[in-house]
């Protein structure tokens, strides 16, 4: 009965949206630097890695790719779990 009502407090509307964009669902709880934080890596600090690495060699690339994909897929799933339990 108790984990019934710890998904109860779950923010899911929230979650949702962190799953649709990573840190949505922090903006939407007014945390909103923590948000931009986690769009900022995301969607502009991971492209930049990968077109560094692919212009400075391109034998940098797939290493880059497989880095920062693992660092996506990490800050991803952060982003839905601290959005889904959030505490006031």
């Amino acid at each position: 009965m108790s984990i019934f009502k710890t998904m109860l407090k779950w923010h899911w509307i929230e979650g949702l949206a962190s799953f649709l964009i990573a840190g949505l669902g922090q903006v939407f709880l007014g945390e909103s630097k923590k948000g931009l934080i986690i769009i900022l890596t995301v969607y502009l600090a991971t492209p930049f890695a990968l077109l560094s690495a692919l212009a400075i060699s391109g034998y940098l690339f797939l290493p880059i790719l497989g880095i920062c994909s693992v660092l996506i897929m990490g800050v991803w799933l952060y982003s839905i779990w601290n959005a889904l339990t959030y505490r006031a």
